[in-house]
């Protein structure tokens, strides 16, 4: 088998198990297969999604377990593309088993270090934990030269086991029974044809059945009648086997496709037809135009104020050890990223959506989804979180490099942890400068991502120039941060897996429930057209999902900041934007007569969190900007249309743009003696503005 391992470059490996027990459309499939699995190693291009769909059309039949490889012998580096495959796997009721090697160099028999293997599998469970049932351990050696073997596998197998997963050990050969059970499947025979003819002969069968179950991986079969592969199956299953695989590829990589005989294969496996194995997506339709945005009375910005320098973020964990360098294979190398160029990229065809109007992915289980009514506080800047936490919300918004202090703070107030949800800040969509020396802490090293991209763009505040990582500076206020050039796959990518994973792994340790990542709508602000360099709808669709599924991937909740254009949008897998977000967050909807937005486009339960500035005039010195009359807040916050737990609840606060002070809440407010609820003109925004006063904060009593 250690000849054939030295393939696992460039490839998804999924370990593909299927059951005999049939049902109809996806299920929640039993760990083991009911009767005889099939385990596929699916050495193939992530991106070839005809075949992966050939493969998760017999989902539920019941057992989809996928060892997931990425571009080396380690967790993929591009986590974009990987997850695409995965989820669609996973989705489809495909069990997902993550790769990791253990030998140094085959064939020799001295192992990797414990720390390193480690390192991989906790990678596994970090990034993929989501869609992963377990991990495949490969090149198991019963004798390794430098270690004992029941004591090594044994280390790692507690490591999978305690992570929730199953352990798939794959020696390729009869090992005994000790090592065996210390996995949940061995795979007990893996080579050709003519072998396993050799193996039968000398009476092979699944020596460990009472300890662990077995798999059976053969290649060269050439003989793809439905009477030789009946017989396989059933010969198999004669000798203690639960899992099967045939095929009639051959060295050097057997495993780089289906076998050319695949429905009839499988239909040996569960004795029926099967289901239709999903056609090949057709060809990708051409992007939509590009939506104007709306005219606004100054440039949309998702961020109210400058911020101070944050405070000092708690220290990581320490980084994983790096994946080893890719063995030598003749398997085709993965794709290179693009080389940025400085001019506009083109606008991707958007994927097929599957038809006609498909339900939403489902959200991980235990992922934050909030719903109805809801106390909430949005505090970004400042060091003293007191106040705020004296007003006792059960949802609380800070600065992901803030939470130790917060935290501490809310300790000393005996405000119980249990007791609130936490929100972490940070931007997705800009550079933000002053974060650069908590990115690094994190291990996110900014050098590498320009090194990796071939350099910046953005010379100086109000003059960027368009480069393979930046757009332009942002519109004032907001001058020293740069939008990111996610027009551009590559600087997509890296920004994904680089920057911000890093930043969501930090957000998990540091114990946040859920995450708003800011500046999600770059379409919008940097729009493409014919004279400029932008970002189309389709490309900033794009990063976000990479950004949901990665957040989601690691048991984060997202909401969507602002972007109410995007919200009637769908994802490139089908998911509708409003779905597959958890809850939103929105800035100013009543002044700018976005409100309704939510509740036309958003089909469930859900919670928004809404915030409406009482000094907006004189915070951005635009004299074309309004602020809220008190008494029209009172339309949203006490209005049974916003207040039914069935639907869409606004939880509403009035606050200061300096973000370091607490918000009032509007339930709060408009149940106060004397306040009239009723607002003008039947709420109609353009009654409720005021456009003389700088700062109308007073009549709310907000100081």
């Amino acid at each position: 088998m250690y000849a054939v391992n030295t393939f696992i470059v460039s490839a998804l490996m999924a370990t593909v198990a299927i059951s005999l027990s049939g049902s109809a459309g996806a299920v929640d499939c039993p760990a083991d297969p009911r009767g005889m699995g099939v385990m596929i190693p699916l050495y193939v291009d992530p991106e070839d999604l005809a075949l992966i769909d050939r493969v998760a059309a017999y989902g539920s039949s019941c057992t989809v377990s996928a060892l997931v490889s990425g571009e080396g012998t380690g967790p993929p580096q591009d986590h974009v593309i990987h997850m695409a495959a995965f989820k669609r796997l996973a989705d489809a009721g495909v069990k997902l088993y993550g790769y990791v090697h253990t030998l140094i160099a085959a064939p020799d028999t001295a192992v990797r270090r414990v720390a390193d293997v480690t390192a991989d599998i906790r990678t596994w469970f970090d990034h993929y934990g989501t869609v992963l049932t377990g991990i495949f351990v490969d090149e198991v050696e019963e004798e390794p030269s430098n270690a004992n073997a029941l004591s090594y596998y044994g280390a790692l197998a507690d490591v999978i086991h305690a992570r929730g997963g199953r352990v798939v050990f794959n020696p390729g050969t009869q090992i005994g029974c000790r090592l065996a059970g210390l996995a949940d499947v061995y795979v007990r025979f893996e080579s050709s044809a003519a072998d396993w003819r050799s193996e039968v002969r000398d009476g092979a069968r699944c020596d460990c059945a009472s300890s662990a179950a077995c798999a059976l991986l053969v290649y060269r079969q050439d003989d793809g009648s439905a009477g030789a592969l009946q017989g396989l199956v059933a010969q198999a299953e004669d000798r203690g086997f639960s899992f099967v695989y045939l095929t009639d590829d051959r060295l050097p990589n057997p495993w780089d496709a289906l076998p050319s005989y695949w429905p009839a294969f499988m239909r040996a496996v569960t004795g029926s037809s099967g289901p239709t194995p999903t056609p090949s997506p057709s060809p990708s339709p051409s992007p939509r135009p590009q939506p104007q945005p709306r005219p606004r009375p100054r440039p949309r910005r998702s961020k109210p104020s400058p911020r101070a320098s944050p405070q000092p973020s708690p220290k990581p964990s320490p980084k994983p050890s790096p994946s080893p360098s890719p063995k030598p294979s003749p398997s085709p190398s993965p794709k290179p990223s693009p080389s940025p160029s400085p001019k506009p990229s083109p606008s991707p065809s958007p994927k097929p959506s599957p038809s006609p109007s498909p339900s939403p992915a489902p959200t991980p289980a235990g992922i934050w989804r909030p719903s109805g009514p809801h106390r909430w506080q949005w505090q970004l800047t400042g060091s003293n979180f007191r106040p705020m936490l004296m007003t006792k919300p059960d949802v609380i918004d800070v600065d992901v490099d803030a939470v130790e202090d917060m935290l501490a703070q809310a300790k000393q107030l005996s405000i119980a942890r249990t007791s609130y949800k936490l929100i972490c800040y940070f931007s997705s969509g800009t550079f933000e400068e002053f974060r650069t020396d908590a990115d690094a802490e994190r291990g996110v090293d900014w050098a590498a991502v320009y090194r990796t991209l071939g350099g910046m763009g953005g010379t100086a505040a109000g003059k960027a120039v368009p480069g393979p990582l930046f757009l332009q500076y942002m519109d004032y206020p907001w001058v020293d941060e740069i939008w990111f050039a996610i027009d551009s796959t590559a600087a997509r990518d890296v920004l994904v897996q680089q920057v911000m994973i890093p930043r969501m792994q930090s957000a998990v340790r540091a114990g946040c429930d859920a995450i708003e990542m800011d500046n999600v709508d770059t379409y919008q602000n940097v729009p493409q057209t014919s004279k400029k360099r932008g970002v189309t709808l389709a490309q900033n669709l794009a990063y976000n999902q990479a950004l949901l599924d990665a957040a989601h991937g690691l048991g984060l909740s997202v909401g969507l900041k602002n972007a109410v254009g995007m919200l009637t949008e769908r994802f490139a897998d089908g998911r509708r934007v409003a779905d597959a977000y958890d809850w939103f967050l929105s800035e100013e909807c009543y002044t700018y007569d976005e409100c309704d937005s939510y509740q036309k486009s958003i089909k469930r339960p859900a919670s928004v969190f809404a915030v409406e500035y009482c000094d907006a005039i004189k915070a951005f010195g635009d004299p074309e900007m309004v602020n809220l009359k008190p008494p029209c807040v009172c339309g949203i916050a006490t209005s049974p249309a916003w207040n039914d737990p069935s639907g869409v609840v606004m939880n509403l606060l009035i606050k200061h743009v300096n973000l370091e002070t607490q918000g009032a809440d509007c339930r709060d407010y408009c149940a106060r003696p004397g306040v009239t609820c009723a607002a003008p003109a039947g709420s109609d925004p353009a009654a409720c503005a005021v456009s003389k006063s700088a700062d109308i904060c007073p009549s709310y009593s907000i100081v």
